[in-house]
């Protein structure tokens, strides 16, 4: 007996954010937005954000 799941049908995606890979996995239809990074004396921040429809 064969048996799929619906999370195991999503299909992998990654995006680039600086210098970071970030790999998700969903099952849904989704959009993505990558903000500018905010630089100051103590670091940087890379910011990602995903809206599902």
């Amino acid at each position: 007996m064969l048996m799929i799941s619906a999370v195991a049908m999503a299909e992998p995606d990654s995006q680039q954010v600086g210098p970071y890979t970030v790999s998700f996995d969903l099952d849904s239809d989704y959009q993505i937005q990558i903000a500018e990074p905010m630089e100051s004396d103590v670091g940087t921040v890379y910011s990602i954000a995903l809206f599902e429809d």
